[in-house]
């Protein structure tokens, strides 16, 4: 399967992402990078999973979080929502 990346427009960010292979019982999956979420990979890990999402472990994307949704958009805006308002508040 080929990986084409896409760009999705979530709360004023700009947002690359990969349909990938869907899983066994056919829901479609999507990868993003986690520089989205956060600055270090674990981080961005437990905000993703706040929202269902886990490790993308192929060799051909490093550093990606997989979701596994049908509203990829919807998934998104509530944790970049939530990643946006947490770093406005820990500014000085």
């Amino acid at each position: 399967m080929q990986y084409t990346e896409n760009t999705i427009e979530i709360n004023g960010t700009s947002v690359n992402y990969h349909k990938v292979e869907h899983d066994i019982y056919g829901n479609p999956r999507y990868v993003i990078h986690f520089l989205v979420l956060a600055d270090n990979y674990r981080e961005a890990l437990n905000i993703a999973h706040e929202v269902g999402g886990k490790k993308y472990t192929a060799r051909w994307y490093g550093g990606g979080i997989v979701f596994t949704t049908y509203n990829l958009k919807d998934t998104l805006s509530k944790i970049i929502k939530k990643e946006t308002t947490c770093k406005k508040q820990t500014k000085p």
